[in-house]
């Protein structure tokens, strides 16, 4: 059995979070469970362009750690198009980019209820 857990830490203080992670992850230990993976969620700001640079830093220190960047998912709002047809084009558009890539799309998750 596979369980995962989605927690939110509201903490933008690196050390904090990974004191709190490492508390958790030590908790899973104390229990004889195996945690075999662990993703963070990270913001990409609202214009995105100075993303490519911060992200290619911290996955540079992951791989500099000796972990290995399993798997990644992208969140993308379409609130601002009203057109249904017109937003799954747009999003197919981002498919065959990632396709271009060289990556495989694993899971593509529509989620229709209003944004927070």
């Amino acid at each position: 059995m596979k369980v995962e857990i989605e927690f939110k830490t509201d903490s933008v203080n690196a050390s904090q979070i990974s004191q709190k992670i490492s508390n958790i992850i030590n908790s899973v230990k104390q229990q004889g469970l195996d945690a075999r993976e662990f993703s963070i969620e990270v913001d990409v700001g609202s214009d995105g362009s100075q993303f490519p640079q911060k992200i290619s830093s911290v996955l540079e220190s992951i791989e500099q750690q000796g972990l290995k960047a399993k798997e990644c998912e992208l969140e993308i709002s379409t609130q601002s198009i009203t057109d249904a047809s017109q937003a799954m084009q747009k999003i197919s558009s981002v498919v065959n980019t990632i396709k271009e890539q060289g990556l495989d799309v694993k899971e593509l998750e529509l989620d229709t209820e209003k944004e927070e």
